[in-house]
């Protein structure tokens, strides 16, 4: 029994669970011209599914690339060969 579902995203390229959010990446298209798209991270709330926040990211995100440390701070690679590394709380 799912205890909730996320639509938030179109195209999903990386989950990551962590103690209290799952973070994703992927990407959103344009309901009107699916060309369009805009790459994102954001964090889902673990325990009710609510969005805690979202970041549009400068390119698409690489297949898997998304990886969280042990401080919280999380780590994004781009399919422009990009790294980014976003603050953790």
């Amino acid at each position: 029994m799912a205890l909730w579902t996320d639509k938030s995203c179109q195209e999903i390229a990386a989950v990551v669970a962590t103690k209290n959010a799952v973070l994703v990446t992927g990407l959103n298209r344009s309901p009107r011209q699916p060309e369009q798209t805009e790459p994102v991270l954001y964090a889902l709330d673990l325990a009710t599914g609510n969005r805690m926040w979202k970041q549009t990211l400068p390119a698409a995100p690489v297949a898997w690339g998304l990886a969280v440390d042990r401080t919280g701070q999380m780590i994004v690679t781009l399919l422009d060969g990009r790294v980014i590394c976003f603050a953790g709380n």
